[in-house]
């Protein structure tokens, strides 16, 4: 997974806060970039256009206990 789009009202009080939090903190653990407003969301788009986001294709590739294709053995 290259990047996560979670668009919220952080004006709002949301009674599922603490999904949004686990989602948070799942992101920071397996280093997903997570935009959770326009601004953000746009740039994450364009660094995937561009393929700014090849490398993680490389990480994943040789990491411990994930298979070629990405998935845990």
């Amino acid at each position: 997974m290259d990047m996560i789009i979670f668009l919220r009202d952080p004006l709002m009080a949301q009674p599922h806060e603490p999904d949004i939090s686990a989602l948070l903190r799942l992101c920071d653990v397996q280093g997903i970039p997570l935009a959770t407003n326009v601004a953000t969301a746009e740039i994450l788009v364009k660094a995937l256009d561009r393929g700014d986001f090849a490398w993680r294709e490389l990480v994943h590739k040789y990491k411990p206990g994930i298979d070629e294709l990405g998935d845990v053995k």
